[in-house]
């Protein structure tokens, strides 16, 4: 019984409230299908009143306060189409919500914890709604009794964005980086954060442009964390052009990449065979003082075996082969010329036009053996027979692209 009254005075506050106001059009059109018989003779009556103070021809218009939409009593009016699949808010939520609404009407604070429990008990959109509602009317009456002139905090900013993240409507937690809301919200850079974390885990980049356009709307600047998690995105979905586009734009606005990030960006444009971008970023690199990762030195070896320089990419994976290198880097390094023998070459011959690609082939194969043979010579013992590989593996790979 108990839920059930609550039910419905939860409807009974959330129900839109009528009113009625003067526009023109004849009352000879028929009753609208949204108002009954009972509604809409009290327009015609209150219409028929107006009219004989001069007034040729009456409407009615009809506003829903609660949503702010105004339909007109017309047959050219156009109704909004309800959402078929709309959930309704859990009981917990409707509870707490009447909890809170029924305090503010009595013009005493609510707890703490009956703010952050609804929050916690989020579970769908409708939910969500309730929750930005409650948010909402919370900050007028804080205001409005002088207890709170400044917004939330940003505990509750990212509470707010773990429900809506919870709830599945990830779009309703941008409000949250707006910079003039209603609803009292601090945007942080945290809470874009999880928008963008939550984007990779559903490999949405969609939603990582409209993240960052918020962003930017709005003022925040992005942080190197930012740029981690946008990165580490773009080179899940193999999207390394908008990552490049995504680090300059950063890099404009004086962010700071992590050593990690520009290890990522360098190592996509050698798999594009970008060599003139793998360069800049070399430069990047120097100017912020990085020495060389495993990642940079070979996507620079990379980038000089295009320009047919094997010895210069023998000589820096020389550098990397230190006698002081721990066995987990030596293990990184071998993979490293697997990956460059066995899966590279194909990378790189794919994004060329198909007339340039067998002589590239060529090139590519005669200048990896150059090097190895280099690297062999300088008494490094490289256990990969790049011949061998070539003859199996790698050429078959790059004649299906070959000939693709």
């Amino acid at each position: 019984m108990q839920v059930a009254s609550s039910r419905a005075l939860y409807k009974a506050l959330r129900r839109p409230f009528i009113y009625y106001s003067i526009q023109t059009i004849p009352f000879s059109s028929p009753p609208p299908k949204f108002l009954d018989d009972e509604r809409w003779n009290l327009c015609r009556s209150f219409g028929t009143f107006v009219s004989r103070n001069n007034t040729q021809h009456v409407n009615c218009q009809y506003s829903a306060g609660s949503r702010m939409q105004r339909l007109y009593l017309s047959t050219e009016t156009e109704i909004p189409n309800e959402d078929p699949i709309k959930q309704e808010p859990t009981e917990a939520v409707q509870e707490l919500y009447l909890k809170i609404v029924d305090s503010v009407k009595a013009e005493a604070m609510p707890p703490k914890v009956w703010r952050d429990s609804l929050l916690k008990n989020c579970e769908n959109k409708e939910d969500v709604e309730l929750a930005f509602e409650v948010l909402e009317k919370l900050r007028k009456f804080k205001t409005s009794k002088l207890w709170q002139c400044s917004n939330w905090t940003q505990q509750i900013t990212l509470a707010v964005v773990s429900a809506c993240i919870r709830a599945n409507s990830p779009h309703l937690g941008l409000r949250t980086l707006q910079r003039h809301n209603i609803y009292g919200l601090t945007p942080c850079v945290g809470a874009a954060h999880s928008l963008l974390l939550y984007a990779k885990e559903q490999k949405n980049l969609s939603f990582v442009k409209e993240v960052l356009q918020t962003m930017e709307k709005n003022f925040m600047k992005p942080e190197p964390t930012t740029a981690d998690i946008i990165f580490s995105i773009c080179n899940d979905t193999e999207h390394w052009l908008l990552m490049s586009n995504i680090a300059k734009k950063f890099i404009k606005a004086g962010v700071k990449l992590h050593p990690r990030a520009y290890d990522i960006w360098i190592s996509s444009a050698a798999k594009l065979g970008n060599t003139q971008q793998v360069w800049k970023i070399q430069e990047l690199r120097l100017l912020f003082g990085l020495q060389h990762t495993i990642p940079s030195a070979f996507s620079c070896a990379k980038a000089y075996l295009l320009k047919w320089q094997p010895q210069e990419a023998a000589e820096l994976i020389l550098e990397l082969n230190q006698e002081d290198l721990s066995d987990s880097k030596k293990k990184w390094v071998y993979e490293e010329l697997q990956c460059l023998v066995d899966e590279w070459p194909a990378e790189v011959i794919a994004r060329r036009d198909k007339g340039c690609r067998k002589a590239l082939a060529t090139e590519l194969k005669d200048c990896i053996s150059m090097m190895f043979s280099y690297l062999l010579n300088k008494g490094i013992n490289v256990s990969l027979d790049v011949e061998e590989r070539y003859c199996s593996k790698s050429t078959r790979s790059m004649d299906e692209i070959i000939l693709s």
